[in-house]
């Protein structure tokens, strides 16, 4: 993964980028700094426990960001987070705000700009982030932080006949799913119906062949980012009360809210993560996550959203 991060961002390779994004070419020994500092700081995170961790781990993740921005877009806005920390007594009620400027008003613009207004001037939690990241979606429950707003949905699809959804929402009954599922899946309700069965949508408009199946899945959820033999599918789930937002900028607010907990009040994970307690079970998975899938969400950005799968 970090190695293909490092094939993106050699200099050569950037200036190539640069030219063809009509950006001055300049630019590329900076970006190139930027993604070589990110690189280095996520190796040197991997030796530390998670109360020292999410500090390298969340100025990589910056440092990429900007790298990206600078190649693609010859800047990344203000110098400044585009996020401003605010301390809670409990870790996952630790939060930051997002500010008008900076890199992550910028990179959120760049990657969702529908979902980035939503975003401006929200307070977001450590918790509102965990709960709209896919690959947090089995261990969320274990916060006792309310429901995850995401759902696992198994896709069974047959070229010329049915595409049939069916969801797996934490919280959730049958009967509020038969009642809600079109507030809940507001981007679904003109393309699918309930069938007979819980939990189950039917695409009203069968797909044509493969590839029609694959372009609606895509276009419409949100994909694994594991290859497995049998695939598994997401959606997010718009709850009433919570901002939604792209998993790439729900993993870089993570990141910042965790590393300003680990500077000014690392009390808060020593507590959680000293012994084996069920959040720092999740904040453990959360930091694997973001330094294995960040970086492969930033490849499939660059490739125009196409999924890549690493080893």
């Amino acid at each position: 993964m970090w190695r293909h991060i490092e094939r993106v961002g050699t200099v050569d390779n950037l200036r190539r980028i640069a030219t063809v994004k009509n950006v001055d070419p300049e630019k590329a020994a900076t970006a190139a700094l930027r993604i070589r500092q990110a690189v280095e700081l996520r190796r040197a995170s991997r030796d530390l426990s998670p109360l020292s961790r999410p500090l390298p781990l969340y100025y990589s993740a910056l440092n990429l960001v900007r790298g990206v921005l600078l190649a693609y877009f010859g800047e990344f806005g203000p110098p400044r987070h585009g996020l401003a920390y605010k301390g809670s007594s409990a870790l996952v009620e630790c939060a930051a705000s997002v500010t008008k400027e900076g890199t992550f008003t910028r990179f959120a613009h760049s990657v969702a700009p529908q979902l980035s207004l939503e975003l401006e001037g929200k307070v977001l939690s450590l918790r509102d982030a965990f709960a709209v990241i896919p690959e947090l979606w089995a261990d969320f429950p274990l916060l006792k932080a309310g429901p995850s707003c995401v759902a696992c949905v198994r896709v069974d699809a047959f070229v010329r006949g049915d595409l049939l959804l069916t969801f797996s929402v934490h919280g959730t009954t049958a009967q509020e799913f038969d009642r809600s599922w079109p507030e809940l899946f507001h981007w679904l309700k003109d393309d699918c119906e309930r069938t007979a069965k819980p939990f189950q949508l039917r695409v009203k408009e069968p797909p044509k062949d493969e590839a029609a199946i694959g372009d609606f899945l895509r276009l419409k959820l949100l994909h694994d980012l594991v290859r497995r033999d049998n695939a598994i599918w997401f959606d997010h789930v718009a709850r009433p009360g919570v901002t939604l937002q792209h998993r790439l900028t729900a993993y870089l607010a993570a990141l910042f809210i965790l590393s300003n907990v680990s500077r000014y009040e690392p009390e808060l994970l020593d507590a959680v993560t000293r012994e084996s307690t069920d959040v720092g079970y999740v904040v453990g998975t959360f930091l694997d996550g973001a330094e294995r899938f960040f970086p492969q969400l930033i490849l499939e950005l660059l490739n125009g959203g196409k999924p890549h799968f690493f080893e």
